[in-house]
């Protein structure tokens, strides 16, 4: 079992109503030069719980992951790290009509996919190997991966003329790698040539961020640093909605409530994980909408046992009311 230090941010119990994420931005480089792979993912949502714990099935590998809570209750796994160093998260679709997000009879939501390559696979090659049965009965959705040799991220499609079929029905995907200077790249829209079909709708800050993030990876050829890729993160360039870091205001906005990123070594050393949350105070919303945003971050190390002993960091609640000013 490898060890890993992890930078990891409290807990945020976000008191306020929320629903499905349309915001998300990830990208990623595998650096030849330094030897070393990143993956990242600023983590936009409407306000919600989430927590960083480990997390072991009865049957499978234990992986630390990234948890928000959705209306019930539960809490479902929106990234996560496995115990053999296979990193995995998702990111919504936002360009394809409501009605056509279906989820037929069998299919898996992307949160139990994202689960189930975590517990059941070793790196990216084993998922690209066993990638029908991951990716034919699942929600339309990017899903992310890296190991230290591989970084990809997968488009999976919506149901062929968006109707669910009985067995017969499954969903294409569409696989990309890093380009000639190992980056990667993706917000909410298809970006392969043959899904480009099904965006529907035009969604103004999938492609201002898509566009923003590949303008800034083009001065890292060869600068993989964690302290690089968290300055790309909390760029607000493009204003609150549309730049890498959203800062809505309003309870019932999208944010970026959490940065989620990995970096491995090629030269089986420890990963490095590094979680930070967001917490927000809404001040003079009614005349300047000033959002001033806070995080709490601290680091550990872990040990060989990390896999066994880890347990949740909780920390102060989200403020979520609006604070005249």
């Amino acid at each position: 079992m490898i060890g890993y230090l992890v930078s990891i941010a409290f807990l945020f119990l976000i008191f306020c109503n929320f629903t499905q994420s349309f915001g998300c931005t990830g990208w990623g480089h595998i650096d030849r030069v330094n030897n070393s792979t990143i993956l990242i993912k600023n983590r936009d949502e409407i306000a919600s719980a989430q927590v960083v714990k480990l997390y072991k099935p009865a049957f499978g590998r234990k992986y630390i992951g990234l948890f928000a809570q959705i209306p019930d209750g539960n809490f479902i796994t929106k990234a996560g790290i496995n115990e053999n160093g296979l990193v995995v998260t998702s990111l919504s679709i936002s360009t394809l009509f409501h009605k056509h997000i279906l989820k037929c009879p069998g299919d898996r939501k992307h949160s139990e996919v994202i689960k189930a390559m975590l517990e059941n696979y070793n790196s990216v090659d084993e998922v690209l190997n066993d990638a029908d049965n991951l990716f034919n009965h699942t929600e339309p959705v990017v899903y992310m991966l890296a190991d230290k040799s591989k970084i990809i991220y997968v488009e999976v499609a919506p149901k062929p003329n968006y109707k669910c079929d009985g067995n017969t029905t499954f969903n294409k995907y569409y696989i990309g790698k890093e380009d000639n200077n190992g980056h990667i790249w993706h917000t909410n829209n298809y970006r392969a040539t043959k899904a480009q079909q099904y965006n529907e709708k035009e969604y103004i800050s999938t492609y201002i961020r898509l566009n923003r993030i590949e303008e800034l990876l083009k001065g890292v050829a060869n600068s993989n640093t964690i302290e690089k890729y968290l300055e790309y993160a909390h760029d607000e360039t493009n204003g609150p909605n549309n730049s890498l870091f959203r800062y809505n205001v309003g309870d019932k906005l999208e944010k970026t409530l959490a940065t989620w990123l990995v970096k491995i070594p090629h030269d089986n050393s420890a990963p490095i994980l590094n979680v930070t949350m967001y917490q927000y105070v809404l001040v003079n919303q009614n005349i300047t909408k000033t959002v001033k945003v806070d995080s709490i971050n601290h680091q550990i190390e872990l040990n060989n046992s990390a896999f066994d002993y880890f347990k949740p960091i909780y920390g102060r609640p989200t403020v979520c009311k609006i604070s005249q000013k």
